[in-house]
């Protein structure tokens, strides 16, 4: 069995700072998100979530984005969520997770 890795590129743009991720974010690998204060991303006024790259997400990546929404929420950061992956679309529709997060389907900057 392959585990499929989460890539994570951190971009700085006039507008925000852009948190891009690729692969799969699921239980071996939602921990990464973790460490998303070192990393200063919570220091921005905004913050861009591109999830474009993801291909497969779990109930622990979805948990993942919900304790990154938190945090940026108690920082006072504005968080956008960029997926114009239908797939991944689809599971945060159903979930309705998709009410809680600022959405925009289009490329993240």
């Amino acid at each position: 069995m392959s585990i499929e890795t989460l890539h994570i590129a951190v971009e700085d743009t006039s507008e925000a700072k852009v948190l891009r991720l690729s692969g799969e974010l699921d239980c071996y690998s939602s921990s990464q998100l973790s460490d998303i204060h070192s990393k200063g991303l919570l220091k921005a006024n905004r913050l861009i979530v591109d999830l474009n790259g993801i291909e497969y997400i779990d109930s622990a990546g979805l948990a993942a984005l919900v304790r990154l929404w938190v945090e940026a929420e108690e920082s006072k950061v504005a968080m956008t969520i960029s997926c114009g992956n239908p797939r991944i679309r689809r599971v945060l529709e159903i979930t309705g997770l998709i009410k809680l997060f600022q959405m925009n389907d289009q490329d993240a900057g």
